[in-house]
Protein backbone atom coordinates (compact mmCIF):
# COMPACT_ATOMS: atom_id res chain seq x y z
CA UNK A 1 0.00 0.00 0.00
CA UNK A 2 1.39 3.43 -0.93
CA UNK A 3 1.43 6.51 1.28
CA UNK A 4 -1.50 8.21 -0.53
CA UNK A 5 -3.59 5.03 -0.18
CA UNK A 6 -2.85 4.93 3.54
CA UNK A 7 -3.77 8.60 3.96
CA UNK A 8 -7.06 8.08 2.13
CA UNK A 9 -7.88 5.03 4.25
CA UNK A 10 -7.28 7.17 7.36
CA UNK A 11 -9.86 9.71 6.21
CA UNK A 12 -7.61 12.39 4.68
CA UNK A 13 -7.77 14.01 1.26
CA UNK A 14 -4.45 13.82 -0.61
CA UNK A 15 -3.50 17.17 -2.12
CA UNK A 16 -0.09 16.28 -3.54
CA UNK A 17 2.36 13.41 -3.48
CA UNK A 18 5.57 14.34 -5.31
CA UNK A 19 7.97 11.92 -3.67
CA UNK A 20 7.71 8.46 -2.13
CA UNK A 21 8.22 9.89 1.36
CA UNK A 22 6.46 13.28 1.11
CA UNK A 23 2.75 13.99 1.04
CA UNK A 24 0.40 16.93 1.58
CA UNK A 25 -3.00 16.11 3.04
CA UNK A 26 -6.12 17.89 4.25
CA UNK A 27 -9.11 17.01 6.37
CA UNK A 28 -9.87 15.61 9.81
CA UNK A 29 -8.73 12.04 9.54
CA UNK A 30 -7.34 9.61 12.08
CA UNK A 31 -3.84 11.00 12.75
CA UNK A 32 -2.78 8.20 15.10
CA UNK A 33 -3.59 5.52 12.52
CA UNK A 34 -1.67 7.46 9.83
CA UNK A 35 1.32 7.96 12.15
CA UNK A 36 1.53 4.22 12.87
CA UNK A 37 1.26 3.40 9.15
CA UNK A 38 4.06 5.87 8.37
CA UNK A 39 6.30 4.28 10.99
CA UNK A 40 5.66 0.85 9.44
CA UNK A 41 6.50 2.38 6.04
CA UNK A 42 9.83 3.69 7.39
CA UNK A 43 10.79 0.31 8.87
CA UNK A 44 9.78 -1.64 5.75
CA UNK A 45 12.36 -2.69 3.15
CA UNK A 46 12.05 -0.67 -0.09
CA UNK A 47 14.08 -2.65 -2.64
CA UNK A 48 17.44 -1.69 -1.15
CA UNK A 49 16.48 1.93 -0.41
CA UNK A 50 16.12 3.01 3.18
CA UNK A 51 14.09 5.91 4.52
CA UNK A 52 14.47 7.42 7.97
CA UNK A 53 11.32 9.56 7.97
CA UNK A 54 8.14 10.50 6.13
CA UNK A 55 7.30 14.18 5.64
CA UNK A 56 3.64 15.10 5.90
CA UNK A 57 2.14 18.56 5.45
CA UNK A 58 -1.29 18.77 7.08
CA UNK A 59 -3.52 21.56 5.80
CA UNK A 60 -6.39 22.60 8.08
CA UNK A 61 -9.70 24.23 7.24
CA UNK A 62 -8.63 27.67 8.50
CA UNK A 63 -5.75 27.81 6.00
CA UNK A 64 -2.91 27.01 8.39
CA UNK A 65 -0.45 24.25 7.60
CA UNK A 66 1.71 22.10 9.83
CA UNK A 67 4.80 20.11 8.91
CA UNK A 68 5.02 16.69 10.54
CA UNK A 69 8.08 14.49 10.14
CA UNK A 70 7.30 10.94 11.21
CA UNK A 71 10.64 9.33 11.97
CA UNK A 72 11.98 6.18 13.55
CA UNK A 73 11.57 7.39 17.12
CA UNK A 74 9.39 10.48 17.15
CA UNK A 75 7.17 12.94 15.32
CA UNK A 76 8.59 16.43 14.82
CA UNK A 77 6.13 19.26 14.24
CA UNK A 78 6.57 22.79 12.92
CA UNK A 79 4.11 25.42 11.73
CA UNK A 80 4.22 26.46 8.06
CA UNK A 81 2.92 29.64 6.41
CA UNK A 82 -0.78 29.62 5.64
CA UNK A 83 -1.90 28.64 2.15
CA UNK A 84 -2.78 32.24 1.27
CA UNK A 85 0.76 33.34 2.17
CA UNK A 86 2.55 35.12 -0.69
CA UNK A 87 6.23 35.89 -0.95
CA UNK A 88 7.20 39.50 -1.59
CA UNK A 89 7.74 39.84 -5.34
CA UNK A 90 11.31 40.37 -6.45
CA UNK A 91 12.40 43.93 -7.16
CA UNK A 92 14.61 42.55 -9.96
CA UNK A 93 12.05 41.63 -12.56
CA UNK A 94 14.20 42.69 -15.52
CA UNK A 95 17.64 41.51 -16.62
CA UNK A 96 20.36 43.99 -15.71
CA UNK A 97 18.11 46.28 -13.64
CA UNK A 98 19.01 46.79 -9.99
CA UNK A 99 17.33 48.97 -7.35
CA UNK A 100 19.40 51.86 -6.03
CA UNK A 101 17.55 53.79 -3.38
CA UNK A 102 14.28 54.94 -4.95
CA UNK A 103 15.69 54.68 -8.48
CA UNK A 104 16.89 51.86 -10.73
CA UNK A 105 20.31 51.28 -12.24
CA UNK A 106 20.79 49.64 -15.64
CA UNK A 107 23.96 47.56 -16.03
CA UNK A 108 25.25 44.97 -18.44
CA UNK A 109 28.12 42.49 -18.22
CA UNK A 110 30.24 42.28 -21.37
CA UNK A 111 33.02 39.81 -22.09
CA UNK A 112 36.04 41.33 -23.82
CA UNK A 113 39.25 39.37 -24.48
CA UNK A 114 38.36 36.82 -21.82
CA UNK A 115 37.60 39.44 -19.17
CA UNK A 116 34.19 40.42 -17.87
CA UNK A 117 33.40 44.12 -17.70
CA UNK A 118 30.42 45.67 -15.94
CA UNK A 119 29.11 48.67 -17.85
CA UNK A 120 26.78 51.03 -16.00
CA UNK A 121 24.19 52.47 -18.39
CA UNK A 122 22.75 55.01 -15.99
CA UNK A 123 20.19 55.49 -13.25
CA UNK A 124 16.50 55.84 -14.07
CA UNK A 125 13.29 56.72 -12.23
CA UNK A 126 11.48 53.46 -13.07
CA UNK A 127 12.54 49.87 -13.66
CA UNK A 128 10.96 49.90 -17.11
CA UNK A 129 13.05 52.91 -18.22
CA UNK A 130 16.20 51.15 -17.02
CA UNK A 131 15.18 47.94 -18.81
CA UNK A 132 14.57 49.86 -22.06
CA UNK A 133 17.99 51.53 -21.77
CA UNK A 134 19.67 48.15 -21.32
CA UNK A 135 17.67 46.69 -24.22
CA UNK A 136 18.72 49.55 -26.49
CA UNK A 137 22.40 49.02 -25.60
CA UNK A 138 22.17 45.25 -26.25
CA UNK A 139 20.57 45.77 -29.68
CA UNK A 140 22.80 48.66 -30.82
CA UNK A 141 26.07 47.01 -29.77
CA UNK A 142 25.15 43.43 -30.71
CA UNK A 143 25.91 42.10 -27.23
CA UNK A 144 25.05 38.47 -26.60
CA UNK A 145 22.73 38.90 -23.58
CA UNK A 146 19.15 37.98 -22.68
CA UNK A 147 16.51 40.49 -23.70
CA UNK A 148 13.83 41.94 -21.42
CA UNK A 149 11.35 42.54 -24.25
CA UNK A 150 12.11 39.93 -26.94
CA UNK A 151 8.60 40.10 -28.44
CA UNK A 152 8.93 43.82 -29.14
CA UNK A 153 12.32 43.39 -30.80
CA UNK A 154 11.10 40.60 -33.12
CA UNK A 155 8.01 42.51 -34.23
CA UNK A 156 9.80 45.83 -34.82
Amino acid sequence: MTLPDVARSCGYTVISNRAPTAIEIAGNGNWEMLRRACRRFVFRDHSGRSFDHVTIVVRSENGTRELRDVGLNQVRRAPLPATDFHWKPSTREFYGVYPRGDQFRARIKVWESGWRRNICLGTYATAIEAAVARETYVIEHGVHAPLNFPVLVKTA
